[in-house]
């Protein structure tokens, strides 16, 4: 049976963006999310980056103006918001994950940074909240009904997004073919469509087996390696050590009341989640930097990635860069295509994006050294309508 693996990044959602909802993309997350300031998490987390020093260049302005803000983030004014949003929005770009890799390594040397890779992740969780689904989902959904009914075999999404875009895309698409459930590579046990309703155990979420929702084809998986806004991963507590944070047999999917994707809208500083055992406990967001060190799920996810990889006969690339940060992706798609050398090569490659370079194709070209190439520079939109 045939394999068409599809390599997805942060490029996707913004070819989907509509007015007053602007899409980031991990090159440009910080000055995106300034747009989104009169949001508190928003606010409290640039205001923690600045204190915590996470930036790589210093900005005295910035630092200043970020002490006083800190000390009462929601009495701020709109007036100082903004002003705050045009300094740190100035700043020297830098991907969103080479600044959650410094929030987490200077955690024991600043006490603003400890908190900073969280309230990162929750701020980075917000900003999509707050774009939600207002975006051109009918021209994704294009693309994957024509996939789904025209390309037989399997199919393989590897998603460098944190966000929801495109897996609701899917699970609409295929029409219940992929489900949540099982649908990440991996069966997640436990899911919540509650909210927690304060940071204490006695505001707890419940959660419930996934053994009572419906399970998906395996023909159709969507694969993570940076982790997802829908997924929850236990932290550590100071009672039991780190025996069971990180666990997945404890991680919890997001869903709304009827089973569908959402985002877990919360903005509490520990969110606890009761259900099972010794619970409640608290829970996090689960998205990772791309660093070597990744918790035992996500080396399941990356197996599940190389398999893919191995097998596929047609890929796309579609709004993904292969950025130098994220060297783990790097390393082991060359693995993967020095491996398939010695067997079958690719039979077909279609790359998708905007306004690149020529060398970026040529570097595709060559890095996966397909039989035959077809490259698509003007966008997703005008890709869909071409083909």
């Amino acid at each position: 049976m045939s394999l068409t693996a599809y390599l997805i990044g942060a490029g996707l959602t913004k070819s989907l963006e509509i007015p007053g909802y602007p899409v980031p993309l991990m090159t440009n997350f910080i000055p995106v999310m300034t747009k989104y300031i009169g949001n508190d998490v928003v606010l409290n987390t640039l205001v923690q980056m600045e204190l915590g020093h996470v930036y790589e260049s210093s900005c005295q302005e910035c630092e200043e103006c970020a002490q006083i803000l800190g000390g009462s983030v929601p009495d701020s004014t709109p007036e100082q918001r903004a002003h705050f949003a045009g300094l740190v929005s100035s700043r020297p770009p830098e991907p969103i994950e080479t600044l959650l890799a410094r929030a987490s390594s200077l955690a024991r040397v600043n006490t603003y940074a400890s908190g900073s890779e969280q309230l990162v992740k929750y701020a980075i969780n917000q900003v999509f909240s707050i774009i939600g689904w207002n975006l051109q989902l009918a021209i994704l959904a294009k693309f994957l009904r024509r996939q789904f009914e025209d390309a037989a075999g399997d199919h393989v999404f590897i998603s460098f997004n944190y966000d929801l875009v495109l897996d609701r895309s899917i699970a609409h698409a295929s029409e219940g073919r992929w489900q949540p459930t099982d649908g990440y590579g991996f069966t997640l046990p436990y899911y919540t469509t509650e909210d927690t309703s304060s940071s204490s155990p006695s505001g707890s979420a419940g959660a419930f087996s996934t053994q009572e929702l419906p399970f998906g084809s395996p023909r159709i998986r969507i694969l993570k390696p940076h982790g997802s806004l829908n997924w929850l991963l236990r932290r550590s507590n100071a009672a039991d050590g780190q025996s069971r944070a990180g666990d997945p047999e404890r991680m919890v999917l997001v869903l709304d009341n009827d089973c569908g994707l959402r985002y877990w809208p919360s903005t509490h500083t520990f969110n606890y989640i009761s259900g099972a055992d010794t619970w409640p406990r608290d829970f996090a967001i689960h998205i990772v930097a791309p660093t070597p060190d990744k918790p035992p799920i996500m080396q399941q996810v990356l197996s599940n990635e190389e398999e893919a990889l191995k097998k596929a006969e047609e890929m796309f690339v579609i709004g993904y860069s292969l950025p130098k940060t994220d060297r783990d992706q790097q390393s082991l798609i060359k693995k993967v295509v020095s491996q398939r050398e010695r067997r079958s090569a690719i039979k077909r490659l279609t790359v998708v994006n905007y306004g690149e370079q020529p060398s970026y194709f040529e570097m595709l070209s060559d890095l996966f050294k397909a039989t035959s190439i077809r490259k698509f520079n003007d966008g997703f939109e005008a890709f869909v309508a071409q083909t």
